[in-house]
This record gives structure tokens, C-alpha cells and sequence, in this order.
């Protein structure tokens, strides 16, 4: 079962909330989710577990605590037991990270529209493709336009898109941004995903937007590896 990772040598880009957000929408639309949470903050585990009382009838399960010590069997466990695993990297580049990046299958990389977001993103390009070379396998990897403005996109934004391209052209940026929406600050308080609280609701279709986007990559290399 694929491995999505969400990762950044920076922390406070949103990780948490981008990967809560995608997990909780894929466990409502195509199956069984494992969110692993190896950051020593811990707000993907602590959040996603109020997640998991709300998400009923739907398998989505979150699990804290991992380290260098379990996160490799962690992995494994989560891989036999779930349709699709979610792990929360550290926001530091550690041997931890590495770990968790070597067994993934996607490697989502939160941008915010910053240059000092673009220099940590490409940073942690950097450490995929030395996890990729220690695990001698290819890691799909792709930007995540996170904390987006919602109305008009600013000169930032538009610049931080445009570098992204220029640095990392092997490195997909994904079309559709993670906006500044207050349903995802909502989400860390109640637990309740956009798309239970209003279905039809631009948070909801946002999420769907950017599963759809992730299951294509997720796809598209299964198609390359065949």
C-alpha cells in the first residue's frame, strides 16, 4: 500500500494540517488510512485521533510516538493493515526524516509563498533524493502551494510558484494550493474535516481537488514502475 509522506526541513508550513486534510478526504473516498505521526510536536497524532471519532464508519486510524527506533516497522505494520499510510516528518533534517523518506512512494513538500519557504522546500528535495540513492529506489516527489491566499494571489505567491519551477523542474509543483481557509484552523480544534462540516463548501472541494492531484501522481508512478 503507498507510503505518502508529508515533509519539510522547515516546520510551521502547514504539514500537519495538509496532511490531516488529504488523509481524512481520502478515508472518505477510497479507503482504509494509517497516519503516522514521527513529528515530537505531535499535532498529527493528538488532532487525528479527535479525527477518528468523528470520521465513523470510516477506517482512519493515528498513531504518535514514532522515532528512529520503530518508524521503519511502524511503516511496515501500517503498510499490511491500511490502504494508504500518511507519516508526519519532523520539520529538521535528521536521521529520522531519512528513514521515513527512504520507504515512502510520494514525498509532499508544503510550500508557502516565501523565499525563505522556497529555500527549506528545495532543501528538503535535497534529503528525498539522498533517501532515494541510500534505499536505491526512485521517490516521487511534489511542491505543495500551502496556506494559500483565497482571492486575489499576491506578488509572493506568484514568484514562489515561478522559482519553484525554475529550481526544481523535475519536481512537480501541484496546480491546486492548500488555501487559507478558516475550515482547516476550525479542523485542529474540533477534529471534523471540511467535507463533513459542509460537503459542498470551497474547503471540502479544495481538499478534493488536491486528492485528486495526489492519486494521479500516486498512479502515474505505479504505471512508470510496471
Amino acid at each position: 500500500m503507498p507510503v505518502i509522506t508529508l515533509a519539510s526541513v522547515k516546520g510551521g508550513v502547514g504539514k500537519s494540517t495538509a496532511l490531516l486534510s488529504l488523509a481524512s478526504d481520502i478515508a472518505l473516498s477510497e479507503g482504509s488510512v494509517a497516519v503516522l505521526d514521527a513529528d515530537p510536536n505531535g499535532h498529527a497524532s493528538r488532532i487525528g485521533a479527535k479525527m477518528a471519532k468523528r470520521l465513523s464508519g470510516v477506517t482512519f486510524s493515528s498513531t504518535g510516538g514514532i522515532t528512529e527506533a520503530n518508524i521503519l516497522a511502524s511503516i511496515k505494520k501500517a503498510r499490511a493493515e491500511a490502504d494508504y499510510v500518511f507519516v508526519d516528518l519532523p520539520g529538521v533534517s535528521s536521521k529520522l526524516t531519512l528513514l521515513g523518506l527512504a520507504r515512502s512512494n510520494l514525498v509532499i513538500i508544503p510550500v508557502q509563498a516565501s523565499e525563505m519557504d522556497i529555500h527549506d522546500a528545495l532543501q528538503t528535495v535535497e534529503n528525498v533524493k539522498q533517501a532515494a540513492e541510500a534505499a536505491d529506489k526512485t521517490i516521487a516527489a511534489c511542491f505543495l502551494l500551502s496556506r494559500w491566499p483565497v482571492t486575489i494571489e499576491s506578488r509572493a505567491a506568484k514568484e514562489t510558484r515561478k522559482r519553484l519551477t525554475a529550481k526544481a523542474p523535475d519536481v512537480p509543483v501541484l496546480q491546486t494550493p492548500l488555501m487559507d481557509r478558516t475550515a482547516f484552523k476550525e479542523m485542529t480544534f474540533n477534529g471534523a474535516p471540511p467535507r463533513l462540516v459542509e460537503p459542498e463548501g470551497n474547503a471540502a472541494a479544495n481538499v478534493a481537488a488536491i486528492r485528486q492531484e495526489v492519486l494521479s501522481l500516486l498512479s502515474a508512478k505505479v504505471e512508470d514502475a510496471a
